[in-house]
């Protein structure tokens, strides 16, 4: 699915919680991609593609962590959230791209 200029002609504060998908990742130790979708989201004046170019222009998000942010988006903006509380990570997005390239992961953090 192809999300378009309809997903996004209200994206707001109120799709904050999306911005949470940047979090967690290795590749981004101080959640400069996080800060970056909040301060996109908070300012009202920002024409939504500018927010979205924003958001998904981050250089430390890999892989598909801008079309996770999508889904987020388009679940909050469908009926399916009314049903459910939080997006679902795992179901939606893949974990791998919140880890770096070429480092092995083993167990749990020493």
């Amino acid at each position: 699915m192809i999300y378009g200029v309809e997903e996004y002609q209200n994206l707001s504060i109120n799709d904050f919680q999306c911005c949470s998908i940047f979090e967690e990742n290795d590749n981004d130790p101080t959640n400069v991609c996080t800060q970056r979708c909040l301060r996109a989201l908070q300012s009202p004046s920002l024409p939504n593609e500018r927010k979205i170019r924003q958001i998904h222009g981050c250089r430390l998000n890999m892989g598909n962590l801008p079309k996770c942010f999508d889904k987020c988006v388009s679940w909050l903006h469908s009926s399916d959230f009314r049903m459910m509380q939080q997006f679902n990570f795992s179901a939606n997005c893949d974990w791998s791209d919140r880890l770096i390239p070429g480092k092995l992961y083993i167990g749990p953090p020493v």
